[in-house]
């Protein structure tokens, strides 16, 4: 015998899990479906596919009930007690789980049992049929003794009786393939089988024969919970029940010579086509029945005809080889799976989670009057029909057929015919096989609401309503042509009370698209008490126990995206007679193409233009929108958005009605092309446009109006809270007639900024109100913009515009180039209006509205030297402009009142401009002092200024520096005392004798201050004498320059050390330019900002400067901070004396070096850096300071600066800290000591 080869063609799944079969066969209804042929579906069945017999296969005998008898092949025993077969024996796999039985014969009649007896060991019982007879079960087929999973195999068919039934423990499946695979190989319905090889679970299902056989199930199959039921055929059909509680249903027809893979559950993994061979190599000796033989005698609801075609008895739906009929189905996940076709007739399908609906040709889906279609699957719902999905169950108005607790999808490459009412938990989809949006087509009442994102391609249809709480994308056009069939016999031939959209829907052609709702607003579709099939957003959807747990996924939330255009009209591809609304509501943006509901037949029966209501919680963006009529009035158009809205041009005329209202308000931007909605015979329409916090874009406004008798033009409003721009604006009205009246329509432009025409009609008006009775009036309201910039009739750059402002009657009314308004240089008075016009009295008005500015000034400026020049910034002015129309402002100069003011080297005068970054000097009037109001200031807008604000300054006289006699020198033991290491008190050295000469002059005897004793320092340990100049007479009446004191300050210092060391060196002292030089070379070298802090302290009042040169107790703080590149600055700090900071800096010193005292030293800390930085703090801040050098009166140059502590960290957590004795006296130059050795020290132990 010649060898066969086997040639295998693999078929793989799409995303969807669905096989594309080889064939490529259109099926039974091919792609045109025959959907459109159908009428309103009043009768039981609206349709009757034609049928494709089945395949003759040619076998003797018929399909009935017959005995269980074992093929003796396996040592299968079948014993017969009474109506129960008890069935033991059978082969056992290598690891005792698998229980293989095989039978001649298997058949159960009315009443009749079949018991497979199993042990808790085995895992799975596989029963095979070989005697080429199909298995016909009337009776109930059982497992007991264990929890095994059945299989039931026979390759020439099985059919499950209305009387069928299962009492089994596990999983089920009845397959008419002819092998069953394992890992070790392969259990085939004929021939021979290596058992014990065929260990662990079944992997997959061969079929070897063309035509696969069939299986028919009339009866009530069911498992219990959690476990799978599993029909997998040729053909499979069900008329009866399946039912797996939280447990998968599969149902599979697959084509001959296939192989199936499945996974442990019994599901569907992939599927590849064999030659028919059996494991010999040789063709299949079983031929299955055919169906018409398979029927023969048994109670399945399917008939066979005269011409020998089957088909489902009541419907008369035609059944071919290769489908799958499902009738119930109960499960927690369902996979119904069909080689050519799915026919689902009256069909009533549950799952607690997802379902899958898959035909490699068509999904046909029927109701009838009689009994319903509900597809109810609690997560996601997939319906894949790869040629077309032809879908029509509207006879049960009340329910809503299609119900997902989680997504639901319509997938085909063909046309998907959805006549249905849809409500998803999730998302909804129609899709291509390739993801993209499909083709959807409806003939009487589609209506989608989905919790989550709607999506699909181009639909062609009735009326159509989508609601969700997600987002619309439609990725093609949508074509309405006709009102809604079904609402139309509901709610208007045999009115029944429905909402307003039903309304809608039923009387017109209509769109109604709504995304982004808290709650869908009409779960079903508008009649009273109907259901949305139990599956609203929160709290999760239930029916019937079952709870649904969304799992869909959101876009942006709330948008509608219409990638094409919008049709709507009964004959789009001619005149238009019947045409309807676009409503289109989003919490997000709206995105169209071109908007057309128009009729453009010629007839006055016919309606009106159609209703465009779009309302957006974003944007809006579309193209042309269309609602004009030729012969009766031109729809509405209404757009409401909360951000911008975006058109070309909005067409609502009519030639021999009225015009239509269009109507536009944005809070942003409105940005639109021509706005036609003109009249030819009667009266126009009117035209608002409203952005309220937005500029107003638009180009020609055409709303004239003509006719033989009466007409009026309506009005035209643009409302902005910013700039307007427009081409021209038109609302001429002209009477043909005698005796007749002709009303031009009024404009008012309002605008926050400037108003701009831009074009002209015929080359000479911009706006045209004239009327042949009675012109409209003209108002223009604006503010200037900005700038403020005047209005210009014949230049509209940048206010104003191109061409006349034209109204009146016979005598027009008219402003004519080039007119200013106001004229330049015209100032508007303080909170007040300029208006030219009056429309009560000559028809045009136009009002410039401004109000002024305010000015808020608090200059801090420094003090001057008397005919001493002070320098400042525009920022020590502290100058703040508001200004209610927020327009450009500027600071001018009001007035200089006394001496000058100068900017790089010009003087300023009124009128002159000063800017922020501008540095001034102010120079006062020769021997001035005291207070002096030097300049005034004040802010503009162009047209107006604000009240003006006075700058005062302070002038000190030039102060008289006292002559200081030479003080002697003192003579000191040459012996220095040696300072201790260790924190306790030094013995104080032995004053020293004073020699007998030099002389020392006299000195006024003044008590001696208690200061108290201090830790030693470097200097001054014992009491200083009072031989040296002291600041405290320094500080006379005549205020003294900070320049002048610092040197003074710097120089005292300086004295004090020549004299602690006996020396007689002339130190040059330091200026003031030459140290804020130092401290910039520093910055520049390290990156870190540097300042001096001089600490001293100054008599209280002049009495005390005078009577002694001493320090005193009570002399008060002063603090002098000195960086690189700003005025010194200077805080005395009242209250605060010498007596108190010496008190508690020997304190601190106490506490500090004091171990036993733990945190103690806080207090004191805290109160000294309260006094030597708080009053300087918010300084060094303002300039950025990073290091701070100490340079301290006695008494205070041992004080440990970087533990003071602000109440949170430490003075050197925030600043680098320095000490010096004085500048003069200071090296200053900078040495980088990164690249030093540094030599540390410390101890094991300290004790106190």
């Amino acid at each position: 015998m010649a060898s066969v080869s086997k040639q295998v063609a693999r078929v793989t799944f799409t995303e969807c899990g669905l096989p594309q079969w080889g064939d490529g066969g259109m099926g039974i209804w091919g792609r045109q479906g025959r959907h459109s042929q159908f009428p309103i579906p009043n009768s039981q069945f609206p349709i009757l596919h034609s049928l494709l017999p089945l395949a003759l296969l040619l076998l003797p005998g018929i399909a009935s009930a017959q005995p269980i008898v074992s093929d003796n092949s396996t040592g299968s025993i079948v014993t017969n007690n009474g109506n129960q077969s008890d069935i033991t024996g059978g082969t056992l796999s290598g690891d005792n789980a698998n229980l293989f039985h095989s039978f001649s014969q298997f058949g159960l009649g009315n009443d009749e049992t079949a018991n497979f007896l199993a042990n808790p060991s085995i895992q799975n019982i596989l029963g095979r049929v070989t005697g080429g007879d199909s298995s016909v079960i009337n009776g109930l087929i059982q497992v007991t003794g264990g929890n095994s999973n059945l299989f039931l195999m026979n390759p020439a068919g099985i059919i499950f009786n209305s009387d069928a039934q299962l009492n089994v423990p596990a999983a089920f499946t009845a397959t008419t393939a002819t092998g069953i695979g394992f890992d070790g190989g392969w259990f085939n319905a004929v021939g021979t089988n290596n058992y014990n090889a065929l260990v662990g679970s079944p992997t997959g299902f061969r079929f070897e024969t063309l035509q696969p056989g069939a299986i028919i199930n009339a009866g009530n199959l069911s498992v219990p919970a959690g476990q799978n039921l599993s029909l997998v055929g040729g053909t499979v059909i069900s008329t009866g029940s399946l039912t797996a509680p939280e447990g998968n249903i599969t149902v599979t027809a697959v084509p001959g010579t296939s192989l199936v893979r499945i996974n442990e559950a019994g599901q569907i993994l992939s599927l590849e086509i064999e030659t028919p061979t059996d494991n010999q190599g040789n063709p299949f000796p079983i031929t299955p029945l055919m169906l018409p033989e398979l029927l023969t005698g048994n109670n399945t609801g399917m008939t066979v005809n005269s011409q020998g075609e089957v088909q489902l008895t009541d419907s008369g739906i035609g059944v071919a080889a290769g489908d799958v009929v499902a009738n119930r189905v109960i499960a927690g996940t369902a996979t119904l799976l069909a080689k050519n076709n799915l026919s689902l007739i009256e069909s009533q399908l549950q799952t607690t989670g997802e379902m899958k609906l898959l035909a490699g040709d068509t999904v046909l889906v029927r109701d009838s009057q009689t009994n319903p279609v509900l597809v109810q699957a609690g997560g996601d719902l997939l319906i894949q029909g790869n040629q077309s999905i032809d879908i029509l169950a509207l006879n049960h108005p009340y329910q809503t057929p299609f119900v997902s607790g989680g997504n639901l999808s319509l997938v085909s490459d063909g046309i998907i015919y959805g006549d249905a009412h849809y409500a998803s938990g999730g998302s909804f989809s129609i899709l291509n096989l390739a993801g993209a949006g499909g083709n959807f087509v409806a003939l009487f009442d589609p209506i989608i609401s989905s919790t989550e994102d709607v999506i699909f391609g181009n639909y062609t249809g009735p009326s159509l309503k989508v609601e969700t709480l997600g987002s619309i994308i439609v990725d093609g056009d949508i074509t309405i042509d006709n009102p809604d069939g079904i609402l139309f016999n509901f709610c208007i031939v045999n009115p029944n009370p429905c909402s307003a959209d039903a309304q809608i829907l039923a009387q017109e052609p209509a769109l109604i698209l709504r995304a982004g709702l808290d709650t869908l607003i009409e779960p079903a579709f508008g009649y009273p008490n109907a259901r949305f099939g139990q599956v609203p957003a929160n709290p999760n959807p239930t029916f019937e126990g079952t709870t649904f747990s969304p799992n869909g996924g959101l876009s942006s939330p709330g948008n509608v995206t219409v990638n094409g255009d919008i049709a709507v009209g009964d004959n789009l591809n001619g005149p238009v007679f019947f045409t309807g609304p676009v409503i289109i509501e989003a919490s997000g943006n709206i995105t169209t193409g071109n908007i057309n509901t128009f009729n453009d037949s010629m007839g006055s029966d016919f309606p009106n233009g159609g209703l465009v209501d779009l309302q957006a919680g974003g944007n809006i963006t579309t193209n042309e929108i269309n609602s004009f009529s030729f012969e009766r009035d031109g729809g509405a158009v209404n757009l409401q958005a909360a951000g911008n809205i975006t058109t070309t041009e909005i067409n609502s005329f009519s030639f021999n009605g009225n015009g239509g209202a269009v109507n536009l308000q944005a809070v942003g931007d409105i940005t639109t092309g021509n706005i036609d909605s003109f009249s030819g015979s009667s009266n126009s329409g009117t035209v608002k446009l409203q952005a309220i916090g937005g500029n107003i874009i638009t180009g020609n406004i055409n709303i004239a109006s003509e006719a033989e008798g009466d007409t009026s033009s309506g009005a035209v409003t643009l409302d902005s809270g910013g700039d307007i721009t427009f081409q021209t604006i038109k609302t001429e009205a002209t009477t043909l007639g005698n005796e007749t009246t002709a009303t031009g329509g009024d404009v008012r432009i309002i605008a926050e900024g400037v108003v701009r025409g831009l074009g002209t009609i015929d080359g000479i008006d911009t706006i045209l109100t004239r009327g042949t009775t009675q012109g409209g009036s003209v108002t223009i309201e604006h503010k200037g913009g900005l700038d403020n910039w005047q209005f210009i009739v014949g230049n509209p750059i940048n206010n104003g515009t191109a061409g006349a402002i034209r109204t009146g009657d016979g005598n027009d009314e008219v402003i004519v180039p080039t007119q200013i308004i106001p004229d330049i240089d015209t100032l508007i008075p303080n909170n007040n209006n300029f208006v030219l016009g009056d429309p009560s009295t000559n028809g045009i008005s136009i009002t410039f509205t401004n109000q002024a500015p305010t000015l808020t000034a608090n200059p801090q400026l420094s003090d001057t030297e008397e005919n001493q020049p002070l320098t400042f910034t525009f920022a020590d002015l502290s100058a703040i402009v508001a200004d209610v129309n927020g327009d450009n402002t500027s600071i001018q100069i009001e007035a200089i009142n006394a001496g000058t003011l100068t900017r790089n080297g010009l003087t300023l005068g009124a009128g002159d401009i000063i800017l922020p970054g501008d540095t001034l000097i102010y120079t006062p009037s020769l021997d001035s002092t005291g207070q002096v109001n030097a300049f005034q200031i004040r802010a503009s807008d162009r047209v107006s200024f604000s009240a003006p604000q006075t700058v005062t300054l302070n002038i000190t006289p030039t102060p008289t520096i006292p002559t200081i006699p030479t003080t002697p020198t003192i003579p000191i033991t040459p012996t220095t005392p040696t300072i201790p290491i260790t924190p306790t008190t030094p013995t104080t050295p032995t004053t020293p004798t004073t020699p007998t000469t030099p002389t020392i002059p006299t000195i006024p005897t003044t008590p001696t201050p208690t200061l108290g004793d201090s830790l030693p320092e470097f200097l001054f340990s014992q009491e200083i004498k009072p031989l040296i100049p002291r600041l405290a007479f320094l500080h006379n009446l005549q205020p003294m320059a900070v320049n002048q004191l610092l040197a003074e300050i710097d120089k005292g210092f300086t004295k004090q050390f020549e004299q602690h060391l006996r020396g007689d060196i002339d130190i040059p002292i330091i200026s003031l330019d030459e140290g804020q030089e130092i401290l910039g070379e520093i910055a520049e070298a390290t990156g870190v900002k540097p300042a001096l802090l001089y600490v001293t302290f100054f008599p209280t009042d002049l009495a005390t400067s005078q009577s002694s040169i001493l320090p005193q107790p009570n002399d008060e703080l002063e603090l002098v901070v000195v960086s690189p590149d700003k005025q010194p600055i200077r805080r005395r700090v009242p209250g605060v004396t010498r007596d108190q900071i010496l008190y508690m800096t020997r304190r601190f010193q106490g506490d500090i070096t004091n171990p036993s005292q733990s945190l103690r030293y806080l207090t004191p800390a805290q109160k000294l850096y309260q006094w030597l930085i708080g009053p300087i703090e918010a300084d060094l801040q303002a300039q950025g300071i990073n290091n701070l050098v100490f340079i301290m009166d006695s008494g205070l140059r041992s004080l440990p600066m970087a533990a003071l502590h602000d109440g949170t960290s430490f003075l050197v957590e925030k600043y680098s800290v320095g000490l010096m004795p004085s500048l003069s006296l200071t090296d200053t130059r900078y040495v980088n000591v990164k690249d030093l050795e540094v030599l540390g020290m410390g101890a094991n132990t300290f004790t106190e």
